[in-house]
């Protein structure tokens, strides 16, 4: 499938020092495919797209989006997976399923796929099954609702989010998924132990 980018990722792109280079290489994009199936994230069509152009890639752009920031100021994108696992790449990996299937619940959405982190929160940006981005830090939601991914994408980098309000956080979805598993006394101590931290 040909792949058309829109005047203005090809913008973002150029800005970010890509000019002209739109697609990455074939064995850069074979190795970023090989890193997902590490994770065991199985990936969508229109994912596999984004990846063909954005993968691996730091992105640095100014959006506009914050009015109080200075005019210096630009918008740090990482579509690169690599970096999320470091040393303890396997703990990562298990801690970050945990995550995504938490979130699905939250959202009640299905098949998150991470594609990209903002180092500054740092926040992870998912694609759902419907093509929409979702921007996640804790119980923190934005989201970008395009009429497909690449719309999706310039609605991400035009800073154009819509806050969502999930009704339970994530912190209430443990306590139920604990009290399922292990009953009511295991959240009471669960919850003891947290107030003794602070």
């Amino acid at each position: 499938m040909e792949i058309f980018l829109s005047k203005k990722l090809r913008e973002v792109l150029d800005n970010a020092g890509y000019h002209s280079k739109y697609f990455i290489a074939d064995n850069d994009y074979q190795r970023i495919l090989e890193i997902y199936d590490e994770y065991g994230i199985e990936l969508s069509s229109s994912v596999k797209d984004v990846l063909k152009v954005f993968g691996g890639r730091k992105i640095y752009y100014d959006n506009n989006s914050i009015s109080h920031r200075e005019s210096s100021y630009c918008v740090q994108f990482y579509f690169d997976l690599q970096n999320y696992g470091g040393k303890v790449r396997q703990q990562y990996i298990d801690y970050e399923q945990q995550f995504i299937q938490r979130y699905e619940e939250l959202l009640k959405v299905t098949r998150l796929i991470p594609i990209a982190v903002m180092p500054s929160g740092p926040m992870t940006f998912y694609v759902d099954n419907r093509q929409q981005i979702f921007g996640c830090l804790d119980d923190f939601v934005i989201g970008y609702k395009g009429k497909d991914i690449w719309h999706s994408l310039q609605l991400l980098f035009a800073g154009k989010d819509i806050p969502i309000n999930p009704a339970k956080t994530l912190q209430e979805l443990e306590h139920e998924r604990i009290q399922k598993e292990y009953g009511s006394s295991a959240v009471k101590k669960k919850r003891k132990k947290s107030k003794k931290k602070k």
